[in-house]
C-alpha cells in the first residue's frame, strides 16, 4: 500500500478480511467484503505514535475492460482481471 506506507510508524501487524462472492444480473460477478485492521500511525501534532483502527466495507466488480468500467454504480469499485481465475492477493 504505498500512498499508506509515509504514515505509518510501523508496518508490523495483521489485518483481517471477509469476502463474498456474488453474480449479479445487472452488475455482474461481485467481491463484496471488509476489512478491518489496528494502524500505528505518525501523530501529525506531537509526530509520536499512535493506534488507530479501521475498518472499510467495499463491493468490487470484475472487470475484463474499459468498457466495463463505463456507467458502474458508484457503489461499486473495478477489479481488473485478465483471465477466468482471480487471485485473491490481488484485492
Amino acid at each position: 500500500m504505498p500512498r499508506l506506507t509515509p504514515l505509518l510508524a510501523s508496518c508490523e501487524g495483521e489485518a483481517a478480511f471477509t469476502l463474498s462472492f456474488d453474480r449479479d444480473p445487472r452488475h455482474g460477478n461481485l467481491v463484496c467484503g471488509r476489512v478491518e485492521a489496528d494502524l500505528v500511525l505518525i501523530c501529525q501534532r506531537c509526530l509520536g505514535p499512535q493506534r488507530v483502527a479501521v475498518a472499510q466495507d467495499f463491493r468490487l466488480r470484475l472487470v475484463r475492460g474499459f468498457d466495463e468500467i463505463e456507467g458502474l454504480p458508484d457503489d461499486l469499485d473495478p477489479l481488473w482481471v485478465e483471465e477466468d481465475q482471480l487471485d485473491l492477493r490481488d484485492i
